[in-house]
């Protein structure tokens, strides 16, 4: 990985866990949720389609992009802005088909770093069928 990449995801990490007081509307200094809006839209320039984060040649399930991803989404509940939680759906939407199939997923690798961006999933699931939709994701 790029340094530029590894100082993404650690950004991004910060972020996913950063104390509520980090995102208070104080007057002054930037709060960490302007900082974290201007971080998402740069890095929504940058990558349009959300797996293509991290400079793949095409899509794959895995760590990096289940972070952004669930980044983006906590970005939309804190932000209200719901082109985060498009560009966090879009991800799954391309990855995962209507019967539930994740593509380039293999099961028999056993792979942690490939349970991350499901961890987002179930969030957006339960969103969804609390509106009653049933097939959360479509493509």
């Amino acid at each position: 990985m790029t340094r530029s990449v590894l100082f993404k995801l650690f950004l991004t990490a910060i972020f996913i866990s950063a104390p509520e007081w980090l995102f208070s509307r104080s007057k002054g200094l930037a709060s960490g949720l302007t900082l974290a809006v201007k971080m998402a839209d740069s890095e929504m320039k940058q990558f349009p389609d959300p797996w293509t984060v991290d400079y793949n040649p095409k899509p794959v399930w895995n760590y990096t992009k289940g972070l952004i991803a669930q980044a983006m989404f906590r970005l939309w509940e804190d932000s209200g802005n719901k082109k985060y939680y498009d560009y966090a759906k879009s991800y799954a939407d391309k990855m995962i088909d209507p019967t539930g199939f994740i593509s380039e997923y293999k099961m028999e690798d056993y792979n942690i770093d490939r349970v991350n961006p499901g961890k987002y999933c179930l969030i957006f699931i339960t969103i969804q069928r609390m509106k009653g939709i049933k097939q959360p994701f479509t493509r």
